[in-house]
């Protein structure tokens, strides 16, 4: 196909979710309604002229509120009322449309990608359609009233998906020759009608369609918000009877010294939440000039930073380092891990803690300073 191809992109955006207990299309993850999340992949494309998105009509005025919130108008998008069935949604939209091409996509495939769009676009020479589809690898059997009718040979059958791409006037024709009672999953299944020609192209495997709320794992794996952070701190070491290390009081000759109690471990950790959400360090949120933190408990500047975040990130873990030539740490580790999963509320297992020596190398090997640095991921709450 000419590389000047443009097209006018149909979202039926109608149905009223029997399947998943609600209108899925609406159904927020992380501050935005699935169908803005698949609405994003063809808003920057420069092959997509319009984007026509049909709607229940309770939802016409709610489809335009969210539109003004999350799109920015780089393309021209137009909200029109959908029909009873999927069909005659796209129906509507194909009256609506003015390109003489129009790819057609399912509201809830979110996870669609330019190289998908772009082989069907490249295919799209010698026939009136190109869709694309994924081989099956099960054995496929037909069932009637639970019993095995037939074995299907699967070499010859696929999972098709959208987007689907055709010439618009094949598509009119094959709906001059739609029934009320005919069975039209997909749109080729109408184009079929006229005897279209439709090319088949490699589909890809993660662009499923959100039919249940457990294909919602799925998504969250794929488009989850997700910030990694990175923490560090040093406290030199003085004569003492013990130190304090993610919370836990460790008995030894030594004592560390700073402003607070010079936990490198908790002050490493709120660094390294800090960072991940850009919010500074713990010198600007606890400034070591502030009497008010004198020998304060690093616990305190741990929950209070995590108090702040916690309602709308989760932690998945946080990975800690702790360098000191002695103690051996090996009997404490648990302890701190415990400890700081206790501050976080979360569970024991996302916290890892591992202890090195610096071979009697530099300051910290020498015995005058203990290190940690710390790793955190997050991830933005639905």
């Amino acid at each position: 196909m000419e590389k000047d191809l443009k097209f006018d992109v149909i979202i039926p955006s109608a149905g009223i979710g029997r399947r998943f207990g609600e209108k899925k299309q609406w159904f927020n993850i992380m501050g935005k309604p699935i169908l803005i999340w698949t609405l994003e992949k063809f808003l920057n494309n420069p092959l997509v002229d319009g984007i026509y998105i049909g709607v229940h009509k309770d939802d016409y005025n709610y489809a335009f509120s969210l539109l003004g919130e999350h799109v920015l108008p780089e393309k021209s998008i137009v909200v029109y009322i959908g029909g009873k069935e999927r069909k005659d949604t796209v129906y509507n939209g194909l009256l609506l449309t003015e390109r003489e091409v129009v790819m057609i996509h399912d509201a809830v495939r979110p996870f669609l990608k330019e190289t998908l769009i772009n082989r069907l676009v490249d295919n799209f020479y010698d026939c009136d359609g190109v869709i694309p589809a994924i081989p099956i690898n099960d054995t496929i059997k037909e069932v009637v009233s639970g019993f095995i009718s037939k074995t299907l040979k699967r070499e010859s059958v696929y999972k098709i998906q959208t987007p689907q791409l055709f010439k618009k006037d094949v598509l009119l024709e094959g709906y001059k020759f739609v029934s009320d009672n005919g069975y039209y999953p997909d749109d080729a299944s109408i184009a079929e009608l006229v005897g279209a020609k439709i090319k088949v192209v490699e589909g890809d495997p993660l662009n499923i369609k959100i039919t249940t709320k457990g294909d919602l794992e799925f998504f969250m794996a794929n488009f989850a918000d997700i910030r990694s952070g990175f923490g560090y701190d040093i406290h030199r070491l003085t004569d003492g009877d013990g130190i304090t290390l993610g919370g836990i009081k460790i008995p030894c000759e030594y004592s560390l010294v700073g402003h607070s109690d010079g936990d490198v471990v908790l002050h490493a950790l709120v660094d390294a939440i800090l960072g991940s959400l850009s919010m500074g360090d713990i010198g600007a949120w606890f400034p070591p000039e502030d009497m008010t933190y004198r020998g304060m408990d690093s616990s305190i500047f741990l929950k209070r930073v995590w108090e702040r975040v916690r309602e709308e990130w989760e932690l998945l873990n946080a990975d800690i380092t702790i360098i000191l030539e002695r103690p051996r740490l090996s009997a404490f580790k648990d302890s701190i891990r415990k400890r700081v999963a206790e501050i976080l509320g979360v569970d024991f297992n996302r916290i890892s803690v591992k202890a090195k020596t610096k071979e009697g190398l530099d300051s910290v090997g020498a015995l005058k300073a203990v290190e940690a640095y710390a790793l955190v991921n997050l991830r933005k709450k639905s």
